[in-house]
């Protein structure tokens, strides 16, 4: 008996010891010691500039801490209150907006967005007799294409209003809910679509409705000068500072966001409740939010991309049943000098969230940290058993292949961007090259009379073809579509992200910037017929 009081004391102490008040570090016991080690490592070797964390399981925080700086020339430490800028975990924040709405009576799913967007426009290259709902839009289906566009503080234009960013580039290329395209317009479109119904600023309806309740006391999708002085400064893979950036989109990655708030956010989202979320969102809502929207049905179409599919989707949630014994409901976010992770495991009721002021390739980092914590603590999370898994050669060999070889000849078409219409050919020759002639514009910003081919200006390229499989391409060449972005970096190629569909070559040319930033992806439609031999 006195052995098991003393114990008691012991484990007490080192609650105490460990929860420091000022900065809300908490560290209930130790079987987090490696990682926290693996992640002290890697600041002090300079690999990562600061990581701030927090666990919660069956709605209490068990672990919250920071480590290294928020500023490293200014030697300011990192805490669970630093504001972090957190990218594209961004969307499940404003799913959460649209869904209040949606308990409100003011949007429904399922009617065309169009009803909320007013005199904006989506302009349909497919039949548009099947209109774009919310539900596409929180799901990624809804057939947008590609879309970033970073504007930096050293950027000599300012970040453009919403409503030019949708009546240019809102173009829906797939029919919706037939496939998914991760798509930050659409959450740019469902952050107007909330500023518009409610009549109130995007951000002030977010913090009032949404932040509040939950405690949620320093999230903002602000990007004022007094927001930027409270962001931990972002740094590239070698260290050097960069510059804030921040999106044309802003329900899609303008969040900023503390470790806190973070865990505050997904530990709602697993049904635990605040004192004052009574009225926030009912669980059936939450509950809805991490179901997949769509049947875990094979398509061939989607060999490709098997992994991102729109039956790994909810509304506003990735939603992973596969590679875990748990469902695991996420969301990750990255951007230059940013990246972030939140992960839900409702059966466990565990969340756990990471961000750091470094970007990695694909939230690599915070990916493997969030994943290390939730196996301590959930040890047969990935003791995955494969059962009667799906015969999927079988079912690609019904349908018929579309070889290169098929493609044969040249094929003409027109890249339509928002002002004009930019003539293209592509000529598939039999040694397997792809030939592409356009106007475009050199990586000089200045257009050159070197390789014009014709009195059309239309230049010669070799189409760097990366992909190719059954009809579906995709594939650079090193000039840009001429445009105004050009202006903000002309250091652009441009991507080609095509199908072979019923005659016609159809899909997107993007406008690609390619410097050691992420300027911008900015997709426009392209369709080509083939020229009669």
């Amino acid at each position: 008996m006195k052995t098991k009081f003393l114990i008691i004391i012991s484990i007490s102490l080192s609650i105490l010891c460990c929860n420091d008040k000022k900065q809300d570090i908490i560290v209930l016991n130790d079987r987090f010691d490696n990682i926290r080690d693996t992640i002290i490592k890697k600041v002090e070797n300079g690999e990562i500039p600061s990581l701030s964390l927090a666990v919660s399981e069956n709605g209490k925080i068990i672990w919250m801490e920071s480590f290294g700086y928020a500023d490293k020339e200014n030697k300011i430490k990192a805490t669970p209150n630093t504001l972090y800028s957190i990218a594209s975990v961004s969307k499940p924040l404003t799913a959460t907006g649209i869904m209040k709405l949606y308990e409100m009576g003011k949007i429904d799913l399922n009617t065309d967005v169009q009803t909320y967007i007013d005199t904006l426009n989506l302009k349909y290259y497919v039949n548009d007799s099947i209109k774009v709902t919310c539900r596409n839009l929180l799901n990624h289906t809804c057939g947008l294409p590609m879309h970033f566009n970073y504007y930096y503080d050293d950027d000599t234009l300012a970040i453009p209003p919403i409503e030019q960013v949708i009546n240019r580039y809102s173009i829906v290329v797939n029919q919706p809910s037939l496939k998914y395209s991760y798509a930050n317009l659409g959450y740019g479109i469902l952050g107007f679509i909330i500023s518009k119904v409610i009549k109130r600023d995007f951000n002030e309806f977010m913090t009032e409705e949404i932040f509040k309740p939950l405690e949620m006391t320093q999230t903002t999708v602000d990007i004022s000068l007094q927001t930027k002085r409270d962001l931990a400064k972002r740094y590239d893979l070698k260290g050097k500072l960069l510059p804030f950036s921040f999106s044309d989109t802003p329900g899609a990655g303008n969040f900023s966001s503390t470790a806190k708030d973070m865990i505050h956010f997904g530990m709602f989202h697993l049904n635990n409740t605040f004192k004052n979320d009574d009225k926030l969102l009912k669980s059936s809502t939450i509950q809805l939010m991490q179901q997949k929207q769509y049947p875990d049905t094979f398509n061939s179409d989607e060999v490709y991309n098997k992994y991102y599919n729109r039956n790994m989707c909810g509304l506003g949630w990735f939603i992973n049943d596969k590679d875990y014994n748990y469902k695991m409901i996420y969301h990750a976010g990255g951007m230059d000098g940013v990246e972030g992770m939140l992960k839900l495991i409702p059966d466990k009721n565990i969340a756990v969230v990471a961000l750091i002021n470094q970007s990695t390739t694909n939230a690599e980092l915070t990916n493997q940290i969030t994943d290390s914590i939730l196996i301590i603590m959930v040890p047969d999370l990935k003791d995955i058993q494969v059962i009667n898994q799906k015969n999927e050669t079988n079912e690609i060999q019904k349908t018929k292949m579309i070889k290169q070889e098929d493609l044969l000849g040249i094929w003409e078409g027109n890249i339509e961007t928002y002002n004009k219409k930019i003539p293209i050919t592509l000529k598939f020759q039999p040694d397997g090259d792809i030939h592409v002639y356009t106007e475009a514009q050199f990586n000089t910003g200045k257009l050159s009379n070197e390789h014009i081919l014709n009195e059309n200006n239309q230049h010669k390229m070799l189409l760097n073809k990366w992909f190719f499989n059954n009809g579906h391409f995709m594939g650079t060449y090193p000039l840009s579509i001429p445009g105004e972005h050009l202006y903000r970096c002309p250091h652009s190629k441009t991507l080609l992200d095509l199908e072979y569909k019923l005659g016609k070559i159809k899909g997107t040319a993007v406008a690609l910037a390619s410097s050691n930033r992420m300027y911008y992806g900015i997709s426009h439609y392209l369709e080509l017929e083939k020229k009669e031999q």
